[in-house]
C-alpha cells in the first residue's frame, strides 16, 4: 500500500518540480521528497513532528523536524527572491494539491509551517502503558521525580503552589524548549482556576476522585493543552486511539512525537496535583474532624442517628438537644453528637462504626469539647451552591459517563 502511495505522489510531484527543479541543490533534497514536503509544510496545519514521521512512512526518507522547518522557511525566502509569474504559482499549488489528494490529506486553512515556532525535538519513550510501571517519560522525569515533586506539593504551606511549575518540572521543560514551556504553564494555569473554583462548591467530606467533574477535568484540560500546543505548532502527531497489548499482557499507547511525550507530561502534572490537592483536603478534614449541623439543614433521608435509630433533636431530662454532626474526618455520615460521644466509650467503639475509621487523640479531645447545645451551628455542607442543576441524562448517557468516569477514576488510582 505505501509503495502505491508513493508511486501516486511521485506522478503527482512532476507538476511541482518544474517550480522547484533549481531550488533542490540548494535546499539538499530530490524533486519528489521536497515537493511532497512543501506540500505538506504549506498546505495542512500540519507540525514539523507530523511532517516528518510522513515522509519517513511514506517515502523511507529520515529528517529531523528542524530540518523540515528550516527547509519550508528557506523555500518561502527563496521563492520570493525567485519572483514566480502568477502561471508558475498556479501550476505549483495545483501540483501540490495533487499531492494531498495521493496522500488522502485535506487541506487546512491553519497557518504554514513557517509561521510556526521553530521545534524542538526531545527524545522520549516510545511506548506509555496504562498500568504498571513505566520508563522514564523525559530524561530526568521518571516516577522517582513525579514522588518528590508530589511529596514537594504536599508539603508546601502555600495552598497556591499547585498551581505552579516546579523546579524539578522546569528542568523537564527547559529540554521542550521556551515556547512548548509557555503553553504548559498557560494549561496548567486554566486547569488550576477550574479546579479551585469547582472544589468550593464540593461537600467537605466528598474525596476529590469521586468528583466526576475533576476526574474529566483531567481528560478535558488535556485536550485543552493539545489546542494550545496546535495554534503554536501545527498539528501534533498523537496515537491516541491506538493502542497495543505487549507481551506482558498490559495495553500501552505508542508516542511517535515530542508533542504526543509532551502531553502525556501535561496530564501526568494534572493527575499528581489532583491526588496532591486530595491529600492536603483529607488533611484539612482530620484537622477539623466535624461540623455541626442545625436541625433544620438535615436531608430528609437522613433525619435518624445510624448508631441509635432515633431522629435528631431528641431533648434529654436536662433539656439538651441531641444534634448531629457531620463526621469529615472519615466517611461524611452523621451521628447524633452524645450517640457518637458514647460509642467511642464503649470497648467496642475504637472505631466509626460505619467506616472502621480510628480516631485519632485530637478528634477526640474536639469531640469531649464541644458544648451540647443548637445554637451557632452551621448549614448542611452537602447542600449543592445555587444555581441551575444539570439537565436530565437519559439512561444510556448516564451508563456511558459512568462506564467512562469509571475508566478514567481507575486509571488514577493505578497511576503510580
Amino acid at each position: 500500500m505505501a509503495v502505491d502511495i508513493r508511486a501516486a505522489v511521485e506522478q503527482a510531484a512532476a507538476d511541482v518540480a518544474p517550480s522547484i527543479c533549481g531550488l533542490t541543490e540548494v535546499l539538499g533534497l530530490d524533486t519528489v521528497p521536497l515537493a511532497t514536503l512543501l506540500s505538506l509544510a504549506n498546505a495542512t496545519g500540519w507540525s514539523a513532528e507530523k511532517i516528518a514521521n510522513c515522509l519517513r512512512d511514506i517515502l523511507k526518507i529520515e529528517l529531523a523536524p528542524s530540518k523540515i522547518w528550516d527547509i519550508h522557511r528557506s523555500w518561502s525566502e527563496l521563492q520570493w527572491i525567485s519572483g514566480l509569474n502568477l502561471d508558475e504559482i498556479m501550476e505549483m499549488d495545483s501540483g501540490m494539491l495533487k499531492i494531498l489528494h495521493k496522500l488522502n490529506v485535506t487541506v487546512s486553512s491553519r497557518k504554514p509551517l513557517r509561521l510556526t515556532p521553530k521545534p524542538v525535538s526531545v527524545k522520549h519513550a516510545e511506548l506509555w502503558y496504562f498500568s504498571g510501571p513505566n520508563p522514564a517519560l523525559f530524561v530526568n522525569y521518571t516516577s522517582a521525580v513525579r514522588r518528590a515533586i508530589r511529596n514537594y506539593l504536599t508539603a508546601h504551606e502555600d495552598d497556591n503552589e499547585v498551581g505552579r511549575i516546579t523546579q524539578l518540572e522546569r528542568v523537564v521543560m527547559e529540554q521542550l524548549g521556551p515556547d512548548a514551556a509557555l503553553v504548559i504553564c498557560k494549561a496548567l494555569e486554566v486547569w488550576f482556576e477550574f479546579v479551585v473554583l469547582h472544589i468550593n462548591e464540593l461537600p467537605f467530606a466528598k474525596k476529590l476522585i469521586d468528583s466526576k467533574e475533576l476526574v474529566a477535568s483531567l481528560r478535558m484540560f488535556t485536550a485543552r493543552f493539545r489546542q494550545f500546543w496546535e495554534e503554536r505548532f501545527g498539528m501534533m502527531d498523537c496515537a491516541d486511539r491506538i493502542l497495543q497489548v505487549c507481551s506482558d499482557g498490559r495495553r500501552a499507547m505508542p508516542i511517535s512525537s515530542t508533542g504526543a511525550a509532551t502531553k502525556i507530561f501535561v496530564s501526568l502534572m494534572l493527575k499528581d496535583r489532583l491526588k496532591v490537592l486530595e491529600i492536603r483536603r483529607q488533611a484539612w478534614r482530620q484537622e477539623c474532624g466535624f461540623v455541626q449541623y442545625s436541625l433544620d439543614a438535615i436531608p430528609p433521608d437522613r433525619q435518624e442517628c445510624p448508631i441509635c435509630q432515633e431522629r435528631y433533636g431528641n431533648v434529654d431530662d436536662t433539656g439538651v438537644v441531641d444534634v448531629p454532626i457531620f463526621v469529615v474526618a472519615c466517611c461524611g455520615n452523621l451521628f447524633g453528637l452524645r450517640c457518637l460521644r458514647t460509642w467511642y466509650m464503649q470497648p467496642h467503639g475504637a472505631a466509626c462504626p460505619i467506616c472502621r475509621w480510628r480516631p485519632t487523640d485530637h478528634f477526640i479531645d474536639m469531640l469531649y469539647a464541644v458544648e451540647e447545645d443548637n445554637e451557632g451551628v452551621v448549614g448542611n455542607p452537602e447542600h449543592d451552591s445555587e444555581g441551575e442543576s444539570d439537565p436530565e441524562l437519559d439512561a444510556v448517557q448516564r451508563q456511558a459517563e459512568e462506564e467512562i468516569f469509571t475508566r478514567m477514576r481507575a486509571d488514577l488510582l493505578l497511576d503510580e
